[in-house]
């Protein structure tokens, strides 16, 4: 829910920062749209505390769910830190599957 749903709370549990599982590598957060939209800018936040941070990553687009198309990689390492960075998206694409592909946190 707080990956996407526009609020934060601090602390952890319900109602506060998401993480995985203990996965560090290959994992992504995905959202689908009703319909086909032209993503132009993203932002995007890491972890309020500790030192783990993703920083090698990126924004990739679908029509099917299946396969993806990357429309943006930042320069490397990239680290979502505690504040929040926005990333244009170069593309004239229509997507209504996105998702935050994190290849190393």
């Amino acid at each position: 829910m707080n990956a996407f749903n526009g609020f934060y709370a601090r602390g952890s549990g319900s109602g506060a920062e998401w993480a995985t599982d203990g996965e560090t590598n290959n994992f992504y957060l995905q959202v689908e749209c009703p319909e086909l939209v032209r993503v132009w800018r993203v932002a995007l936040r890491g972890r309020d505390s500790n030192t783990q941070r993703i920083y090698n990553w990126n924004i990739q687009g679908s029509t099917d769910g299946e396969n993806f198309s990357v429309i943006f990689t930042p320069p490397n390492p990239t680290y979502l830190g505690n504040t929040v960075q926005y990333f244009l998206i170069e593309t004239s694409e229509k997507y209504n599957y996105y998702r935050l592909f994190c290849l190393e946190a």
